[in-house]
């Protein structure tokens, strides 16, 4: 099949290669803001200058209002029916809400000292800053003792800002502390949420009603907030280890409805499924495994969501996580949005490559249009996609891209063009001449052929309990190997048979240049308690990474049960070139030449710095 290509679906309204406005896709919005018509709400990022958030009509720039700091998201929601929609800025821990372009509410996400932090932080800042019971020395000290317990990603912001600091730094940030605290008779607010990714979805069923704002944080917990009272509705905690870093929601929030939302966590292959009923709540239903990392994700009008991934598939899911269709494409994967054509009843999505958008229609998702932006050879990119009603049109595509700063001063462009009232999209059959028959060769039976079916027909019983025996003592002797290497330590691999016991999981976290090595290590029994030397050591390819710390010592003492985290920055050099390359880790023990465990993988590929 092959789509037809004689008519013109697209007009090309506007073009600007020069925008001088830096954003991303998830600092884009586009509602009916203020003029009754629809408009654009872009956050101007440019490197080292004061962040922006800008109301643009058609690509002129209508007002704007600076932000204090880097946004991670922005969305437009409903607060009242017949009232234009106001705009949520999620600014590290807190809701940024603008009406009308102006600031109308701050909305701080619930924090709770006792239940967020670790065991003893908010008691040692309330000794050193109230009381004047510990000094920088001895507070250092103690906050190191529950980094090694508990890990510093875990701890306050403070608390992390006053570790990394030298002695002489960390000796002004509590003389400081002190000078502004004590007269008020109460330690410095602790706090270590930040807002991660934030999406909308209905109340009700109603297109009009008010949206409830749900809200993803780096603590693994997403929160539920009325959009209209700004109260919290509901809190849930995801997995350990599971990072929101995107959200989808297909359904409304309703107390005897059912909705279901789409988690995909920051350096994970699987997504979560989190669906409400009325017997169990909010709850985790299942976890999805993509095989490879979500680059973006659409709900679909058919109640379909489909996956676009770094390996180039594109993979639909109905909603309740059963696999319906993979498709396999030949170029990278940049964005998608749901298309739509209320005149002949279409409906798809938008696929975005590096230098073109491609339509595939429901339900077969047949490819039948390719808007061409650029040439395959030229150097420009597209950077995302928007579709909807813009202006007074319908169905609009808003096309931002980037230039090449040699070329142009600003490096960002935007195109907008329309789909035609009249374009038609229909799949035309490849006209050619019909398939030749041919007789197909069916080799003659052998006599090994007819002497192997006799005795497989005569001894059927005989050879299926064979094999049924074989593959039950297969399966037995996995068994006994997986406990063995489980009760070592979990998947590493011991390099001597001394090797202690040791529980150790290894995570790398990121997308590059910079990535974070978190090594947990736990101890499964009791360990003697004679201090004994231990190190952790990286063995990788210096003219690839840079590693903060080559060799981490490990505390002399480990007690059985107690985990402790050990942290390590790594820096891709060459994040242009797509290299990656191997890293060996190995637990040596000064006593035994050996090491006691090693472990190696491959280094994720780098993203290339904006």
């Amino acid at each position: 099949m092959a789509f037809n290509s004689d008519e013109r679906r697209w007009v090309r309204a506007l073009w600007e290669p020069a925008l001088n406005i830096e954003t991303i896709k998830q600092n884009i919005a586009v509602g009916n803001f203020s003029s009754g018509e629809a408009s654009l709400i872009v956050v101007d990022s440019p490197y080292g200058a004061a962040k922006r958030l800008v109301h643009m009509k058609g690509l002129t720039l209508a007002s704007d209002v600076a932000l204090p700091s880097e946004p991670v998201g922005i969305v437009p929601f409903v607060v009242d029916n017949g009232v234009a929609p106001c705009v949520a800025v999620a600014i590290q821990s807190s809701l940024l809400v603008y009406r009308n372009m102006r600031p109308y509410y701050r909305y701080n996400i619930p924090f709770s000292e006792g239940e967020d932090l670790p065991p003893g932080e908010a008691y040692l800042w309330e000794q050193a800053v109230v009381k004047e019971a510990i000094d920088a020395e001895k507070l250092n000290q103690n906050l190191t003792e529950i980094r090694l317990s508990n890990g510093i990603l875990k701890m306050s912001f403070q608390s992390q800002f006053f570790l990394t600091s030298t002695p002489q730094i960390q000796a002004m940030i509590l003389a400081e502390a002190i000078e502004t605290y004590k007269n008020l008779g109460k330690r410095p607010t602790l706090n270590n949420v930040t807002i991660t990714c934030l999406t909308t979805m209905k109340k009700d069923a109603s297109v009009d009603e008010v949206d409830v704002l749900v809200i993803g944080t780096d603590l693994g917990k997403i929160y539920f907030v009325d959009g209209q009272t700004y109260q919290l509705l509901e809190k849930i905690q995801l997995p350990p280890d599971f990072t929101p870093y995107k959200l989808i929601t297909a359904g409304e929030f309703m107390e005897d409805s059912e909705f279901h939302l789409f988690v995909i966590c920051r350096g994970r292959e699987e997504v979560l499924l989190l669906t409400k009923s009325s017997n169990n709540g909010i709850h985790v239903k299942k976890e999805i495994y993509l095989k490879s990392f979500v680059v973006t994700a659409v709900v679909t009008k058919m109640k379909h969501i489909v996956f676009g991934t770094r390996d180039q598939r594109l993979l639909w899911y109905n909603l309740k996580g059963k696999k319906q269709k993979e498709l396999q494409l030949t170029d990278r994967i940049i964005d998608m949005e749901v298309f739509y054509h209320d005149a002949r009843n279409y409906s798809g999505i938008l696929i975005a490559f590096p230098q073109k958008v491609e339509i595939h229609l429901e339900p077969s998702y047949m490819c039948l249009d390719t808007l061409k932006i650029f040439e395959e050879s030229h150097i420009q990119s597209i950077s995302w996609i928007k579709y909807g009603k813009y202006g007074r049109e319908p169905e609009v595509l808003l096309v931002g891209f980037g230039l090449p700063v040699d070329k142009c001063s600003d490096n960002s462009g935007m195109a907008i063009y329309m789909f035609r009232r009249t374009a038609t999209l229909e799949a035309v059959g490849i006209v050619g001449p019909p398939v030749p028959k041919r007789k197909l060769q069916i080799p003659k039976r052998t006599k090994v052929f007819v002497e192997n079916a006799e005795r497989e027909i005569n001894n059927a019983k005989h050879m299926h309990a064979s094999y049924q025996r074989d593959m039950f003592l297969l399966r037995l002797k996995i068994t006994k190997e997986y406990h063995n290497l489980s009760l070592q330590s979990h998947g590493a691999v011991p390099m001597s048979s001394e090797a202690e016991a040791f529980d150790i999981s290894l995570d790398i976290n990121g997308f590059g240049p910079s990535f974070l090595i978190n090594i947990k290590l736990r101890a499964n029994a009791e360990m003697p308690e004679k201090p004994t030397k231990r190190y952790f050591v990286f063995k990788y390819d210096h003219s690839l990474y840079h590693f903060d710390y080559t060799i981490i010592p490990v505390p002399d003492i480990l007690h059985q049960n107690n985990e402790i985290t050990f942290a390590n920055n790594v820096k891709c050099l060459n994040p242009e070139k797509d290299l990656r390359g191997d890293v060996k880790v190995y637990l040596i023990n000064a006593l035994k030449r050996p090491p006691v465990w090693q472990t190696s993988f491959e280094m994720p590929l780098s993203e290339k710095p904006q």
